[in-house]
Formats: structure tokens, sequence, C-alpha cells
């Protein structure tokens, strides 16, 4: 697109910074915007990730949206920050690390002072994105950055390409009482299995109609 302008700055934050910002009321980090995915980190990629904290191994940098009223929207980074809020917040422990065993089973709380405090103060690389950067450029570079890693299917490059009422309309389908009683709650929505199913049924619907 010949018009695209593309305006980042690099931006350190600390984990703990983030965090608070994600806790504040009403929070100035949405880490669920319409185009992001669900989450579909296995718990050994989650350890992983601690682990690589603890070793001192630089992390890609994330990629947010500094919105007008100066809400950060994460575009690429949900997965890694989600799971480095839930382990300091205790929702899941350590385990299968092949470098640093010593610290498997470990929540949080049970590290010690010195690896608590190098999680959370674990500096990140924020490339900020800043106006005027069109949500069309913004959608073309979550689709560049999330090539790597856990590979997006066809329903989840759809959703962060393709913003609109559509994809609200799927999105608030699959989550009505209708549809999960109609497909027993089989179709779960990691990787928008149940987006899919819904925008399936919806074509050949609409294709019926118009027959």
């Amino acid at each position: 697109y010949p018009d695209a302008v593309l305006n980042i700055s690099r931006e350190p934050a600390s984990v703990f910074q983030l965090k608070r910002r994600w806790e504040t009321k009403p929070s100035m980090l949405d880490l669920t915007p319409d185009f992001q995915r669900e989450l579909v980190w296995s718990s050994r990629k989650k350890c992983e990730l601690i682990e690589s904290i603890l070793m001192g191994i630089p992390l890609p940098a994330f990629y947010v949206r500094e919105q007008d009223n100066g809400v950060y929207v994460v575009v690429d980074g949900k997965q890694r920050l989600t799971t480095l809020f839930d382990y300091i917040d205790g929702k899941f422990k350590l385990e299968g690390l092949n470098i640093l065993k010593g610290i498997n089973t470990k929540h949080f709380k049970e590290l010690t002072t010195l690896q608590q405090n190098k999680i959370e103060d674990y500096s990140l690389q924020l490339n900020v994105i800043k106006a005027p950067t069109s949500d069309r450029v913004i959608f073309d570079l979550f689709d560049r950055v999330n090539r790597g890693g856990v590979t997006l299917n066809n329903q989840e490059m759809r959703n962060a390409l393709y913003q609109g009422c559509a994809t609200r309309l799927l999105n608030a389908l699959a989550k009505s009482d209708a549809f999960i009683a109609a497909t027993e709650n089989a179709a779960k929505p990691k990787h928008m299995k149940d987006r899919y199913l819904v925008l399936r049924f919806v074509a050949f619907y609409l294709w019926n109609e118009h027959l």
C-alpha cells in the first residue's frame, strides 16, 4: 500500500511495570484485542520461557499499539505476557526443565527472592506503534511477526487480517448458548475452531439462501 505509514518507537519496560499496567482499573494494557487468538502455548513452552528469563536469555521484541487514551494494545506478545503474569500470580508451577532442574515443581512464591526479582525486573523491549499508523498496517504487521513460533491456522489469520462487523458476529455466535448446545460444547475456542465452524455454517446458509 503506497500510503502506508509506520511510526514505531522503542521503549524498555520491566515485567513488573507491564503487569501493573495490566492490573490498573481500567486496564492500561489490552491483552485481548479482537484480532488476537486464544491462548495456545503448551505447558512446556510456558516453563521454558520462565527458565530463559532466569538464565538471562534475551527475548524477542514485543509489539504494542498506543491508543489515544494511553492504553497499550498488544499486537505481538500476548502468549509471553500472559505466561509471565500467570506464573507470578501462582497459576502454574515449573516442570520438565532440563537446565535449571532445581526449580522444577516450584511456583513463583517458592523461588528465592533473587529469582523472583530477576523475573519481575526483567527488561522487555517494546516496539510501540503510534499514530498515524493505520489498522491495515497493524494487521499486516501481526501477520508478519506471527509467521514464526506457533503457526496461525487459516481462521486465526482471517481473524487477524479482516476486522469488522463480521469478525465480531462470529465471536458472538461462537459464545452463544445455542451454538454451545448444538455442538455439545465440543467446538473449543483454542485455535478458533468454534469460530471456524460458525463461519462454515454462515457461508453454507448464505449460499443456500441465494440459490
